[in-house]
């Protein structure tokens, strides 16, 4: 769609339906049968659809009318049956109490019925309290119908929803509407119910039977779930720390700008901060400074049609528990002190210890003091024996909760200082994470103990804790571990189920003494699909790859071509009825016409990752079949036999395409005139009989219409005007290869023969070189004399060949150039082919990379980018860049790559951290010859 998200559209035709159209729509013919129903009628994909599904039908004659009127009162019973048939009821008054002041009871029953239930569901109101019943129907007016109908089933408004997005109008007439019409009319140009190419809307022209199938198909597939009233309930609503409430739903929001949130404290409103999570499943409320003990309630407005509300019960911020970390206490370097850590949470789970209004004191006041979050041990002066049992108890004196635990001191080594270095792989390398990030990554830690010296002990990393703030986004391993990352061992922590890009904190506490450090985690987002759009194939015939179109953007608006982002499983796109192929550098999808037969329809249907979606629905036509002969492709000459094939033809099929020799079919060819003595034909063989013109028919097998009359040059090779020879380039002769020569005789009105290798003699000017069987070649053995020339040896020479036609003994030279080199790459091209290089076309668009690019891994591994090199006997060849090529890398943008041994095969160019995609230029230098391409590089 032009205007808004394309929505998913489902065409569901049921009873409801079928009652819908059948009321005012006449019975008997089908689709097929529409005899005024053409091929380039705009409603016909509509018809056709509605028709199949035996909603709507035609007239006893086999026609449709597509360009009759509807009635009012068509209207009206119409829309009445659609809600009967949806559970409505007539009402019981409806004949006693006409709902239009221009009918009575003595009206059409049915029409009194219909009117009844449509009136009374305000589908229809009428003019002035009037139905005007028998007036023809505008345009405005079936839109305003329309919607009513939708929204009286749908029990949404789809007036009010469209009114608040933010779209493109097409309907370029919308002010000639009256205004009670316009905001209907903006939800049929909204939903493309109207059509985007014909944005004159003439909202005070009548409605036909054609427009009505168009509106009433299009309605009938558009899903409007997204529009519908959210089910919205709370299902809890706590306090979640001393300053926060937070209320979960049953559901996600779907906009939670609708929402209006606010706390109250009693009657009085109070400030607080609004964030919703990301999963749009709960929203939290934090105020500035602590929620009092008191009531809040909580009041969300916008989202249903009543509020929702719900009353919180806060107490105040108070201890809970008391937990001492470590059964070990680290004893110090002199021996004085030992440390072991403790944390001190509230009723929410929060941690409190360092706060100031919940500080606890120990058991034993002499030997013991609390520093921040670490119970300081002592013996007076005199030095702690290690391995000594020291009982630890801590009180929290306000609300009495206790811990206690006998720890044992240890001169082991302990975690004391926490550092990170940063995110690595298992091979030492840095890594950047994204959505699309696999493998195991590690959290590097520097730690360091009591001795200054680096932590590797397995069981002293294992008791530190660690905590991940947003596990929605990636999951860390809950104990650090020793891993060999590189060369070295090192204290890690593992990160793994990368679920999704966004950010979140590893908090990493020492049990030793409390030490902390906190490292930001970010997962970036790859690249991911958003709008698409999709146009009609160039053909779609059966038997032949049906292409449509295809534009995919990501959510910065740029194109996405690259075959692996399309296909993934997340961000890609998913097709129905068909799937994504790259040909010649553009984008397509391939329709899937798999058991199919002409005149159905395929509808191709592509959804993005962001759920916009495209859809076409094609018309299969037939097979393509070898109708018309329009020629040949150059004139027929015969000297002797000449047997006519389909590569001679010029062969059109019914769309007027040329066909190709293999699908010509049988053909036959006669003589015109069967007394002729210039020619006779058998089978396909033309045979002369005398030198003159005549003429035969070549007729496609079974089709006569398919014949044209042909004109044959009978010539014995004795009337030749003069003779031509072909010119050639370069003669590849090493290794004794032939090349093939070719002369042709020529005769008065231009026509050419090809003279066969015995209708002449070939002599050359140079020894060694001969003509075989009109191929010129050097025998091995004669290649070092022919290529030395006045003692020097070269690598090409001039070398002139003597014709002498054996009929009437003129001659024709020519001259030829040829070599016994080595190959050399004269020209080359990039391709995406990868097998035929007869096929292969340049690359034209900038090619995607992920990560890091260097020339051999696009060509080797990715595939895609080869070259087709051209060397100077033409000869081409399809394959991967030598590593002779010197590649330089220019970026659009310096900062954003990092790039290394640029000028060599090795050149490679690396994305710098948290860039989402750098333009690259990659020069490539093969031979000599410099040619570029555009790349894309994007994270992996």
């Amino acid at each position: 769609m032009a205007n808004q998200p394309t929505k998913y559209r489902k065409f569901v035709v049921g009873a409801a339906s079928a009652a819908l159209v059948a009321s005012a729509v006449a019975p008997v013919a089908f689709a097929a049968e529409f005899t005024d129903v053409k091929d380039n009628n705009s409603h016909k994909a509509a018809i056709d659809a509605l028709s199949d599904a035996g909603v709507i039908s035609g007239y006893p004659d086999g026609t449709f009318q597509p360009n009759k009127t509807l009635t009012r009162s068509d209207v009206a019973k119409l829309m009445g049956k659609w809600l009967i048939a949806q559970g409505y009821k007539v009402p019981t008054d409806y004949k006693t109490n006409p709902r239009f002041t221009d009918l009575t009871s003595k009206s059409n029953d049915e029409l009194l019925q219909m009117a009844a239930i449509v009136k009374d569901n305000g589908v229809f109101n009428g003019n002035d309290g009037k139905l005007l019943p028998a007036d023809n129907i505008t345009r405005e007016n079936m839109a305003v119908v329309l919607v009513r109908a939708l929204n009286t089933l749908n029990d949404f408004d789809l007036v009010a929803y469209v009114k608040e997005q933010d779209w493109k109008k097409d309907v370029t007439d919308l002010n000639k509407a009256k205004a009670e019409a316009r905001p209907a009319i903006d939800v049929l140009d909204f939903f493309d119910i109207t059509n985007p190419a014909a944005p004159v809307f003439n909202p005070k022209n009548t409605t036909t039977r054609g427009q009505f199938a168009s509106f009433l198909y299009k309605a009938a597939e558009t899903n409007y779930d997204e529009v519908k009233a959210e089910d919205i309930k709370v299902a809890s609503a706590k306090a979640t720390d001393s300053k926060t409430i937070t209320v979960t739903f049953n559901n996600a929001v779907k906009d939670t700008s609708k929402a209006n949130v606010e706390l109250l404290r009693g009657t009085f409103k109070q400030n607080a901060t609004v964030k919703w999570a990301d999963d749009k499943k709960s929203v939290t409320l934090e105020v500035p400074g602590q929620l009092q003990t008191a009531d809040y309630t909580v009041n969300i407005t916008g989202l249903t049609e009543k509020p929702l509300t719900n009353t919180v019960k806060v107490e105040a911020q108070k201890v809970d528990s008391i937990e001492i970390l470590d059964d070990l206490a680290v004893l110090s370097a002199d021996g004085k002190k030992a440390t072991v850590s403790f944390i001190v949470k509230d009723q929410y789970g929060v941690d409190v210890t360092t706060n100031s209004n919940f500080k606890v004191t120990t058991g034993d006041t002499d030997n013991q003091k609390i520093v921040g979050n670490t119970v300081e041990i002592t013996n007076g002066t005199s030095e702690i024996k290690a391995d000594s049992k020291v009982p630890v108890v801590l009180i929290h004196q306000a609300t009495g909760v206790t811990a206690t635990k006998v720890v044992t001191v240890s001169k082991a080594s302990a975690v004391m200082e926490i550092g990170v270095k940063g995110i690595y792989d298992e091979k030492g390398n840095t890594v950047t994470l994204n959505e699309d990030t696999t493998g195991k990554q590690y959290l590097v830690l520097n730690l360091v103990d009591q001795y200054g010296k680096k932590v590797t002990d397995a069981k002293a990393v294992e008791k530190m804790i660690v905590t991940n703030t947003n596990s929605s986004v990636l999951t860390l391993a809950a104990k650090p571990e020793i891993k060999k990352i590189g060369n070295a061992n090192e204290a890690v922590v593992e990160i793994s189920d990368i679920k999704k890009a966004g950010a979140t904190k590893a908090i990493l506490i020492s049990s030793a003494n409390g030490a902390t450090a906190n490292f930001d985690i970010a997962v970036a987002e790859t690249t991911r699909t958003d709008a698409v759009a999709l146009s009609n194939p160039e053909n779609a015939i059966l038997g032949e790859d049906v292409l449509l179109p295809l534009s995919v953007q990501d959510k910065e608006g740029k194109q996405i071509t690259d075959l692996k982002v399309l296909k993934a499983a997340v961000k890609g796109i998913s097709v129905t009825n068909g799937e994504v192929v790259v040909k010649d550098g553009k984008t397509f999808v391939k329709a899937d016409t798999v058991n199919k037969k002409a005149g159905d329809y395929v509808t191709v249907l592509v959804i993005s990752s962001t759920n916009k979606t495209a859809s076409v629905n094609v018309k299969l036509e037939a097979a393509a079949v070898p109708t018309i002969i329009t020629g040949v492709k150059s004139p027929l000459v015969v000297k002797g036999t000449k047997t006519v094939t389909a590569s001679d033809l010029i062969v059109k099929d019914q769309y007027g395409r040329d066909l190709a020799a293999a699908k010509v079919g049988d053909f036959t060819v006669e003589q015109v005139n069967t007394n002729s003595d210039i020619l006779s034909v058998s089978g396909k063989d033309i045979t002369g009989k005398k030198n003159g013109s005549d003429k035969v028919k070549i007729q496609l097998a079974g089709k006569p219409d398919s014949a044209i009359e042909v004109s044959v040059q009978v010539t014995d090779g004795k009337e030749f005007k003069s003779y031509e020879v072909k010119e050639l380039g370069l003669l590849d002769v090493k290794a004794e290869k032939a090349n093939p020569l070719a002369i042709s005789g020529v005769l008065a009105d231009g026509g050419k023969v090809a003279l066969n290798a015995n209708d002449y003699k070939a002599t050359t000017n140079i020894s060694g070189v001969k003509v075989v069987d009109g191929k010129l070649s050097v025998a091995a053995k004669d290649l070092e004399a022919v290529f030395t020339v006045d003692g020097k040896k070269v690598s090409e020479r001039d070398v002139k060949v003597t014709f002498t036609i054996n009929n009437d003994g003129s001659t024709v030279e020519q001259t030829y150039k040829i070599s016994n080199a080595a190959p050399v790459v004269k020209d080359f091209i990039f391709t995406s082919e990868q097998s035929n290089v007869e096929v292969a076309k340049e690359i034209t668009m900038p090619v995607d990379a992920k990560g890091t690019f260097t020339i051999a891994t696009a060509m080797q591994n990715d595939k895609v980018i080869q070259v087709v090199t051209t060397d100077q006997f033409g000869a081409k060849v399809l394959k991967a860049t030598p590593d002779t090529a010197k590649v330089t890398i220019v970026p659009a943008n310096a900062s954003e790559v990092n790039i290394t041994n640029n000028g060599t095969y090795a050149a490679q160019a690396q994305l710098a951290d948290n860039v989402s995609k750098a333009e690259l230029t990659v020069k490539v230098n093969i031979g000599g010859i410099t040619k570029e391409v555009k790349v894309n590089l994007t994270p992996q």
